[in-house]
Parts: C-alpha cells; sequence; structure tokens
C-alpha cells in the first residue's frame, strides 16, 4: 500500500504505548456510553454495542501490557483482530456508524500497523483495515430488523468524518515526501476521484435528509392541526348541541315546575333525556337535570342518577357559574371513585329566551376514551406509523394512538404533592405512583420547551422520533403531538443508499484499479530512469537510459544520456588527477609521519648529539634525500657549525669541523641569517649555493631555520642530487620537522644547563650542611651520639670503625662482630642530607644476615631522622639569631636614650657586661690610630 523510499524508522515503543491507551480510553468511553444509554432507554442492542465496545477496549489494555513488555508485533496484531473482528458487529445492533467506520477502522488499523508492526505486514494490515471498513459499512446498510440508533448520530457523523479527514491528511502531508512516485500518484488519483464522489453522496444523503425531515414536520404539523381542529370541534360542537338541547320544551317546563313549587311528572322528559342519550350510547355515559340550587333532579340511565358523586367540589362551582354567565361549559377529564374517566358538559336551561336567571343546568357525561378515538382515527394520516396523542397541562396522557397502555399516566413522574392534588381533584386516577407515570423524562422535557413558534423536535428515546405539537383552542394548555419514527422518515434515503453503496464500491474499486494502472503507466519510465541512475551510481557508467517518447520524460532520457556522457570524460581526468595526487599524498604522509616520529623522539631523547644524529637518520630513511645535515650556530653565533649529517661527505665534513659564516657563504648562512627557508630547484644557476668538494652530486638545495623562541639557532640543510626535487609540500613538512626540531634542541639544551645548575647547587647545599654541623658540633661542645644496649642511654665519644667507614663513604657498612659469644653482625647507615653523610645509625644484630627489609628500615628511619635533626639545628640557630637581634635591639634601644658622648659609652658598657655577662670590657677611642676600639674580657 504505501511505502517510502528511505527504510522507514526504527518502531518507537513511546508512541506505540500512548497510541494504545489512548485507544484503550477512548474505546472505553464509547463502550460505558453506549451501555449507560441502552440501560437507562431499556435498549438491549445498545448495551450489546457496549459491551463489544468494551471487550476491544479491554484487548487495547493488554496490548499495552505487551507493548510495556516490548513484545510490540503481538500487541499490534491482538489490537487490530479486535477492530477488525468485533467493531462492525456494533453496527449490527446500532445503526447509523457504517460511514464512521469505513473512513475510521482502515485508518486507525493502519495507524497501529505503522507504530508497532514489520513494515512488510503494514500493506496486509491496511488492506484488512479497508475491508474491514467495507464490511462495517455494508452491515449498517443492509442489516435486517430493528436497530437502535443514537439520536446524536446526525451531528456525530460530520463531525467524525470531518476530523477523520483532517488526520488523514494531516498523515499524507506530513509522510508525503517520504512515499514513491507511484505512491503519490496512486494517493492523488484517489483523492481527486474518491473524495469528490465521497462528498457527493455525502451531501446528497444529508439534503435528502434534511427535505425528508422538513417534509415530515410539515405533514406532521398539519395532521397536528385537523386533529386540533376535530378535537375543538367536539368540544364546541357538543357545547352547541347541548346548549339547543338544553332549550327542549319537556325541560324547560319540568325545571320550571320544580322551581314554582308545583307538582311535576317527569315522563315526558325522561322520554327526552332517553332519546338524546341514544344518539351516541357508545360514547354518551348519562344525562341529568340540575336544578339552580344545584342539586340532581333527573338523570338517564338511572344508574348514573348520581353523577357528581366523584366529582369536585371545584368542578361544581364552576358549573354553578357557567349557569350564572349562562354558556355553556366543558369539564377537564374527570375520574370517579373506580377511576373511571369521564367529561362534563353543561349548559344553562331558561324559562323564556328574554330571561336572564337560568332553572338549571343540562349536563351531558361523556367516556373520555371518546378523546382516544378522535386521535386513534388521524393515526398515518401523517405517513406510514405517524400516531398522535393529546396531553393536559399536567402531561397526562390522554390519547395515545400507539400505545393504549399509556393513557391516563403522566409523560414523567409527578412530584409527591401535586399527585396528591390532583387524585383528591379527581385529575388523577387514585392509583399508587409508580402506576401513574410512563418514566418518559426526555420527552417531557421537550414538550416543556416547545413552543408554538418552533412546534418541531426529535425525541432521544427509541425509536427516535419526529414530533409535531399544536394546542387546543377548547383547553389552551393541552397539547396535541404528532409523531413518527424517524426511520420512516428517512426511509428513502436507506433506500436510496442501498441502491447506490454497490454503485459506489463500482466506481470505488474501478477508480482504484484505473489509478494503479495509471500511475504504473506514467511512473514506469522515471521508475526505470531511477534505476539506471542507481546502477549508475553504483559504478557503471556505460548505462544507457532508452529513450522511448518525445515528451518531458524523453527530453529528459536524452539529458541524462548527454550528461552520463559528460561524467565519464570527466571521471576519466578526474582518475588521472587522483592517481597523481595519491602519490602525492603518500609522500606527504610519509613526511608527516616523518614529522610526528621526530617531535615523539626529540621528546624522549635527552641527549642532543643523539638527538640530532637520529633525525638525519629519519631523514635520510624516510626522504631518501642525497644529504642532510644539520647547523647549530656557535656561542656568538657567528658561524653556523655542522654537527650532524646522515651521508659520508657530511660525516667527513663533521670531522674537519664544517662551518659556514652567518650571511655570508652559502644557502645555510643566508638562512640562518634572514630565518626564511630558501630552495635552490638548480644549484648550478644559483649564486649563494656553496658547492663543498665532498658534496660533488648535489644538483638541488633547500634550508630551513630552526627557530626556538624566536631565536635562531641553526639550520636543516637537504641536498638532492636530482633538480627540481623540492615543491611546496617539502617546505611546508620540512618546516614542521625543523620547528619540532628546533623546539627538541632548545629543550635539551635546557635540560642540560638545568642538571648542571642542579649538581651544582647540591654540592653548594651539601656543602653548607657540612659546614653548618660541623660549626654545631664545635659550639655545642656535647657528646657526638647516644648508645643504647638494653638497660640505658649513655653518651659515646668515640666511633667504631664501621661508622667511620659509613661516615666516609656516605654509604651502607655491614661488618660480622668480631669475638662474639654469638653470631652476630654490625650494620652502620649513615644520616645524609643533600649526599652529606653527618652522622651514622650504629646497630649490632644477632643472627646470620641482615634481611634487606631491615635494612630499608633504618635507611627509611635515617632519611628522615636527617630531616628532624637538621629542622632541629635549623630552630636553635633560629632562636640563637632572635636572642642575639633581641639583646642588641635591646642594649641598642639604651645607648639611644642620650646624647652625651660620656654617658653613652658608659651605657655601652655597663648594658654590654650585664647582657652578655662579662666581667672586664673596655671601650677606648683613639683619634691618633684614627679608629674606635673595644675590648672585652
Amino acid at each position: 500500500m504505501i511505502s517510502s523510499e528511505n527504510p522507514p524508522p526504527q518502531k518507537n515503543k513511546n508512541v506505540a504505548l500512548v497510541t494504545a491507551v489512548v485507544l484503550a480510553l477512548m474505546q472505553t468511553s464509547m463502550g460505558v456510553m453506549l451501555f449507560m444509554i441502552g440501560a437507562k432507554q431499556n435498549i438491549a442492542m445498545l448495551q450489546s454495542g457496549g459491551m463489544i465496545a468494551l471487550t476491544v477496549a479491554t484487548s487495547s489494555g493488554i496490548g499495552t501490557i505487551l507493548i510495556y513488555k516490548e513484545k510490540l508485533t503481538a500487541a499490534g496484531w491482538l489490537m487490530i483482530s479486535a477492530i477488525g473482528l468485533l467493531v462492525p458487529g456494533i453496527s449490527l445492533f446500532s445503526s447509523g456508524l457504517g460511514w464512521i467506520s469505513l473512513i475510521a477502522i482502515p485508518l486507525l488499523i493502519t495507524w497501529i500497523a505503522r507504530q508497532m508492526l514489520p513494515d512488510s505486514k503494514i500493506s496486509v494490515a491496511a488492506i484488512f483495515g479497508i475491508v474491514t471498513g467495507v464490511v462495517s459499512l455494508l452491515i449498517d446498510i443492509y442489516a435486517p430488523g430493528d436497530r437502535a440508533t443514537l439520536p446524536q448520530i446526525q451531528f456525530i457523523v460530520p463531525a467524525i468524518v470531518l476530523l477523520l479527514f483532517f488526520v488523514v491528511a494531516s498523515l499524507l502531508a506530513t509522510n508525503f515526501r517520504h512515499y514513491r512516485l507511484q505512491t503519490k500518484l496512486l494517493i492523488l488519483f484517489l483523492l481527486v476521484s474518491l473524495i469528490p464522489l465521497g462528498l457527493l453522496v455525502f451531501f446528497n444523503q444529508q439534503v435528502v435528509r434534511q427535505s425528508l425531515t422538513e417534509f415530515a414536520n410539515q405533514s406532521l404539523l398539519f395532521t397536528g392541526v385537523q386533529t386540533q381542529n376535530r378535537i375543538d370541534a367536539f368540544f364546541e360542537d357538543t357545547k352547541n348541541t347541548l346548549q339547543q338541547e338544553a332549550q327542549i320544551a319537556s325541560i324547560r317546563a319540568y325545571l320550571t315546575s320544580i322551581s314554582e313549587g308545583q307538582p311535576a311528572i317527569p315522563t315526558n322528559v325522561s322520554v327526552a333525556l332517553s332519546t338524546l342519550y341514544r344518539k351516541d350510547p357508545e360514547f354518551i355515559l348519562a344525562y341529568t337535570l340540575i336544578d339552580r340550587s344545584g342539586n340532581v333532579v333527573l338523570s338517564f340511565p338511572k344508574r348514573q342518577y348520581a353523577p357528581f358523586m366523584g366529582v369536585s367540589q371545584t368542578i361544581k362551582n364552576d358549573m354553578q357559574t357557567s349557569m350564572a354567565v349562562g354558556s355553556p361549559y366543558a369539564t377537564p377529564v374527570l375520574f370517579d371513585e373506580d377511576n373511571n374517566p369521564s367529561i362534563f358538559f353543561a349548559a344553562p336551561i331558561y324559562h323564556t329566551a328574554r330571561e336572564s336567571t337560568p332553572l338549571g343546568l343540562l349536563v351531558v357525561q361523556y367516556n373520555a376514551s371518546i378523546l382516544q378515538n378522535l386521535i386513534v382515527q388521524q393515526n398515518e394520516l401523517a405517513g406510514p406509523n405517524s400516531f398522535g396523542t393529546l396531553i393536559d397541562e399536567n402531561q397526562l396522557y390522554l390519547a395515545n394512538g400507539q400505545n393504549p397502555d399509556l393513557l391516563y399516566k403522566t409523560v414523567a413522574p409527578l412530584s409527591a404533592d401535586k399527585v396528591e392534588h390532583l387524585i383528591s381533584a379527581g385529575r388523577l386516577p387514585n392509583l399508587p405512583p409508580e402506576e401513574l407515570t410512563a418514566n418518559q423524562a426526555t420527552l417531557a422535557a421537550a414538550l416543556a420547551d416547545v413552543s408554538p413558534a418552533e412546534p418541531f423536535f426529535t425525541t432521544s428515546t427509541q425509536p427516535v422520533q419526529q414530533v409535531a405539537v399544536v394546542w387546543l383552542n377548547a383547553h389552551a394548555e393541552w397539547q396535541v403531538g404528532f409523531f413518527q419514527p424517524q426511520d420512516t422518515v428517512l426511509g428513502i434515503v436507506t433506500t436510496q443508499t442501498r441502491k447506490t453503496i454497490p454503485l459506489i464500491l463500482v466506481i470505488a474499486i474501478t477508480v482504484a484499479v484505473a489509478s494503479i494502472g495509471a500511475t504504473r503507466l506514467l511512473a514506469a519510465p522515471i521508475v526505470m530512469l531511477t534505476r539506471l541512475v542507481e546502477r549508475i551510481a553504483a559504478g557503471n557508467m556505460n548505462v544507457q537510459v532508452p529513450v522511448t517518447t518525445q515528451d518531458e520524460i524523453g527530453r529528459l532520457a536524452s539529458a541524462f544520456n548527454t550528461l552520463t556522457s559528460q561524467m565519464r570524460d570527466l571521471l576519466s581526468d578526474l582518475e588521472n588527477q587522483i592517481t597523481e595526487r595519491t602519490l602525492d599524498l603518500k609522500r606527504q604522509t610519509v613526511q608527516l609521519q616523518t614529522a610526528a616520529q621526530v617531535a615523539q623522539e626529540a621528546s624522549a631523547l635527552q641527549d642532543l648529539d643523539t638527538l640530532l644524529n637520529r633525525t638525519v637518520t629519519l631523514i635520510q630513511d624516510r626522504f631518501n634525500f642525497y644529504h642532510a645535515g644539520i647547523f647549530l650556530l656557535d656561542e656568538r653565533k657567528e658561524y653556523a657549525v655542522l654537527r650532524a649529517s646522515n651521508s659520508e661527505g657530511g660525516k667527513e665534513m663533521i670531522r674537519r669541523g664544517h662551518r659556514l659564516r652567518v650571511g655570508e657563504v652559502g644557502i645555510v648562512g643566508y638562512v640562518t641569517s634572514e630565518g626564511k627557508p630558501r630552495i635552490a630547484l638548480d644549484v648550478e644557476t644559483d649564486r649563494t649555493h656553496f658547492a663543498h668538494p665532498l658534496l660533488p652530486e648535489t644538483r638541488s638545495e633547500m634550508a630551513i631555520p630552526l627557530v626556538a623562541r624566536g631565536n635562531i639557532i641553526g639550520a636543516l640543510d637537504i641536498q638532492s642530487r636530482e633538480p627540481n626535487a623540492f615543491d611546496e609540500g617539502d617546505v611546508t613538512v620540512l618546516e614542521v620537522l625543523a620547528n619540532q626540531l628546533a623546539i627538541a634542541i632548545e629543550n635539551s639544551r635546557l635540560l642540560t644547563d638545568a642538571r648542571q645548575t642542579l649538581e651544582e647547587l647540591q654540592i653548594a647545599y651539601g656543602k653548607t650542611t657540612n659546614e653548618a654541623w660541623q660549626k654545631w658540633l664545635q659550639r655545642a661542645n656535647k657528646p657526638i651520639g647516644y648508645r643504647f644496649r638494653g638497660v640505658e642511654i649513655e653518651p659515646i665519644s668515640e666511633k667504631p670503625p664501621e661508622a667511620k667507614l659509613a661516615l666516609q663513604q656516605g654509604q651502607n657498612i655491614t661488618a660480622k662482630a668480631e669475638n662474639a659469644q654469638t653470631e652476630s653482625h654490625t650494620l652502620a647507615v649513615p644520616i645524609k642530607l643533600r649526599d652529606q653523610a653527618f652522622g651514622v645509625i650504629s646497630l649490632s644484630i644477632e643472627g646470620d644476615e641482615v634481611s634487606s627489609d631491615f635494612t630499608e628500615l633504618i635507611e627509611d628511619i635515617s632519611d628522615r631522622l636527617a630531616i628532624a635533626l637538621d629542622n632541629a639545628r635549623l630552630y636553635e640557630e633560629t632562636q640563637s639569631r632572635a636572642m642575639q637581634e633581641q639583646v642588641t635591639g635591646e642594649i641598642i634601644s639604651r645607648i639611644r636614650e642620650t646624647l652625651n658622648i660620656d654617658t653613652m659609652l658608659k651605657t655601652t658598657i655597663q648594658e654590654i657586661g650585664e647582657k652578655l655577662n662579662l666581667h672586664d670590657i673596655a671601650i677606648r677611642i683613639d683619634l691618633q690610630d684614627n679608629a674606635t676600639t673595644g675590648e672585652t674580657r
């Protein structure tokens, strides 16, 4: 299906994990929504669809666990299988999801495949998704039987289709540059052909749906108005007829006699009432005469003699009001003690037409089922399966053309107080509250919100219905509603869709096949050209592209053949240049390696002569020059002296002490004067060249100055038997070598000077330390050492022989003890500081020999003892000097207290005697000897 020019990136575990989690959440939400709607409206099909969605969500949850364990392929196939095999089943239970499935399932399965499956299986999964989407659509369209329909589907489908369209467009736009040309052309062909077809079908269906819905609404409204007129006519005609019947002579005469207190014979009246009753015995329950006091005086049939026993006093008062105003009156539906529904019509009876005070009322009692009869007669007048309802102001079903079981039940439950009030007023049957409602809260809310300006709405209950509502004139708050199932209204759309879907699928398949053929036909020359280019890129420059057409592709092939020919010629020239350049690079590589080796060995070699000789040897081995020599300037920088050479002539020149005056003789003289490299490509034409008889074969010469820290210290001289033997590359590399060599020479000189200085300092410090200890011994007047023999420490004044020898030689002396009862040895370890021995540690050790570990221990003790003793000596000297400075300061301070010479001399004598504890001191000023002397004793 979709393939890319470059291999796709490695499957991303994190993206796959997010995909599985999001799908699990979405599927769970959809399943819960379907299940809850089905449970609330008691629709088993929606509950079944919800269970399928929850099963698919479970598979996505298991897939999440597998992805976390890095089993992406298993997770992908599990989720794809669950979606492909189970999701179409939702269409068996809920209609209207086919188009969503057709778009969503292939897209979803392809996305999962790209994130979790191997690249070779993506096409298989995509085909599986397309087939599954088509199957889901066919099930939705052709599935038999009644299925649940979500009322929101007409809004959800366009929104989801639009969302999926943008998702697909985004994915295609993001990855379009990775697709092959054939795939790109195929996508464009399909988009150009199928999208307009799909949009045409979709919008055509929407227009037809809207037109049918508007037509159904108008039909329902028209039928509702007709029904309203019939019910209003029934009320109006009944009241008018009753008004006329109230003027029957026998009835008026009978009530007149009663009102005047005369005896009256009811025979004629009874005959009149029975005649009136028999005109509609199906619905008329009784005719009754009521006097002006509100008492029943006569009724037919006689079993209905007391028809108002279950009628509330409010209704009786309304009848009396009707009597007072002189107009007919109709009651709402009332229920008696046996819960029988009735409608009462009352008309006033007058003695003559001119009188304003009625004699009483003529009342006719109708069975309320007449309203149901009027509604049922209107069923299907608005179209197939259409029916009407009549609902009073309390939303009580007075008539229902589809479900008579809902008669005299409220659409939605009422409050307990209101139910109790309506039952006491005879407006509701005296039944338990749960038997008084149809539990249609959604419909009740819609009926409460509808208005004459917007009399239409769609129910959310199952099945979905289109509804039009009108209001009666006889009872202004009574609503006549006409319903028609939406499936019936949109039946034409379903029929049309069932007929067009096969055609659409055939067209889509035909377009797809044609697109594939067209893309292959158009892309074939370019694909062939691409393959030939790949062969050329692989190194086959003899490929020629066949020119089969005269269009842009043919011209491109011709231009490509011309380009290939030019590239062959260019590559041939480049190969020759590369060969030459490779040889130069090899030579430069060798030169750079030599420079690097010189630098490496220079850092290791410290002897100057060894360094110079090793350098010329490396130059000879790597560059194979006729002669290489290194000149160094003398101390006065007047001559460049040859110090190292690789040629026999050069070595003889070194033995003869060959040197060149700086700035005067030869190329070396020039270089050591100017500090710049110089090359003589032909020495016979170069005036600066100095031809030495020991180097007769020289044809070209190059000298490079040796510069260290900005000072010229010599030159590197290279001579060859070949003319023009040097180029810029040689100069560059040999300059690097010369710089490294100059640094090494300078470092070697500095190292030699540093070593010499260090040796001199060590000798000087050693002598100073030795002299300091000699003075200390003379000044201290103490024993020369101490001895410990296991009992106590005792001073010693003599040195044993081995100690004297160790002190003289400055090294350890081990000797076998003589005249000893047990075998023992004497070890003498000198105490040294700065290679000067100023003491000895002498030990007597029992045993055959002295171990090396023991000797090392004593040496370590000796080294640390030397440092400690010298520090102590320095401390004593420091204290002594500090005391002298203190005494001197005190004496000078006292002397400066006076400016009198005599007093100053006396003070000086006194302070010196006291401070230094001297008993005889003299100071004399002798002008004759031109000196001031002082004596102390």
